[in-house]
């Protein structure tokens, strides 16, 4: 019998600073591994990793992704794989635009990945990942669709 999630490092929680506005910039890329944070706009299907996935991300990472699904659809996020340093790494997801947008996601506080990812309330996912200055790992990578409907039926 498969288990129903995956483990994952719970750690203690501490607060992430705010981004400046600009900070995630403009990014169109459906498959976003380069940078570090990005702007999708009218998001179908693609995929976010952190820099240098599969290979290690850096030390004193701050990313900022936001994904926005075309007007009346929502956003459906699935975890292909979640792997920080045992150490302050972090990635939260918030259900909404911003920083302040309440959380979905946060790896401090859970011990397991949901299988069948998560859908957002609205066309709206905010994605943070911080690292600190010691350990790396392979880090995140995360695939969307944005063609779930807001409308009831």
């Amino acid at each position: 019998m498969q288990s129903s999630a995956r483990r994952t490092q719970q750690r203690e929680s501490t607060e992430v600073p705010g981004p400046p506005a600009a900070h995630y910039g403009n990014h169109q890329d459906t498959t976003n591994s380069a940078t570090c944070g990005g702007f999708i706009r009218n998001a179908t299907v693609g995929r976010i990793t952190s820099p240098n996935f599969p290979g290690n991300y850096s030390n004193n990472l701050t990313c900022y992704w936001l994904i926005e699904a075309p007007e009346g659809q929502k956003l459906h996020l699935h975890f292909e794989k979640v792997a920080l340093a045992e150490d302050d790494d972090r990635v939260i997801i918030r259900n909404g635009d911003s920083i302040d947008a309440p959380s979905v996601y946060d790896s401090y506080e859970v011990e397991y990945l949901p299988i069948e990812g998560i859908v957002s309330d609205s066309q709206h996912f905010f994605i943070e990942l911080t690292t600190d200055s010691s350990g790396t790992s392979t880090g995140l990578a995360l695939r969307y669709e944005g063609n779930y409907s807001t409308h009831e039926r």
